[in-house]
């Protein structure tokens, strides 16, 4: 499965396009280890190794792919020392290395899901973090 989604997300715009930025190849991915494990969130970068929630096994290839493009934003930005600590105090959906890694995943899901399925994940995001009103429309 993981190098399903190696090969996979090499094929995609996003990744050729988070590559160009840092000066990296696509086949950067293939030096990041990455792995399933039980998590208590979906998926986490922890020192440049990507960790998927091992419940993603049991669904669909593109909700795998969509936290991966998301965590290899983060190794992107850890590889380049973009990760800075004076962040870890903001709220984490103004967190700069979030709002990147966010817009990589939605640009992801915007070549394998609905705008309907991408809303419903926005709206099941900002729920999550606690987010209304007009804050949630800034974000």
């Amino acid at each position: 499965m993981i190098e399903e989604l190696r090969k996979g997300f090499k094929g995609t715009p996003v990744a050729h396009r988070l590559c160009d930025k840092y000066g990296e190849d696509p086949d950067f991915i293939d030096d990041i280890p990455i792995r399933f494990e039980p998590l208590d969130v979906s998926a986490k970068t922890v020192n440049g190794e990507i960790l998927l929630n091992s419940k993603l096994l049991e669904g669909e290839f593109r909700d795998d792919m969509r936290y991966l493009v998301h965590e290899f934003t983060h190794c992107l930005q850890q590889e380049h020392g973009k990760v800075d600590e004076s962040t870890k105090d903001e709220d984490y959906l103004d967190d700069p290395n979030e709002k990147e890694a966010f817009k990589a995943q939605v640009d992801f899901m915007e070549t394998a899901y609905t705008p309907a399925e991408i809303q419903t994940y926005l709206d099941g995001l900002m729920k999550h973090h606690d987010v209304r009103g007009k804050e949630r429309l800034k974000k």
